[in-house]
């Protein structure tokens, strides 16, 4: 799934807009519920809500991931 923005936003965005929990959970062959479980836990890549959808910063998601990286997988 994937939301359509008006080029205004995407501007803005500077083409890095926010990914969704589906997004996010196909770049780190996860499940949906997985993250969902982290977020639970306070586990995972940071998130917030708009409304009632999850969002993730592309920026986030990358810090994120070099930190497991460094820490050996540990997430």
């Amino acid at each position: 799934m994937t939301i359509k923005y008006s080029d205004e936003v995407e501007r803005t965005l500077g083409r890095r807009r926010p990914l969704i929990a589906e997004e996010v959970a196909d770049r780190l062959r996860t499940s949906v519920e997985t993250l969902r479980y982290w977020r639970s836990i306070g586990k995972g890549p940071k998130s917030y809500k708009v409304g009632r959808r999850v969002l993730y910063d592309p920026d986030d998601l990358d810090l994120w991931l070099a930190q497991v990286k460094e820490n050996g997988g540990a997430a």
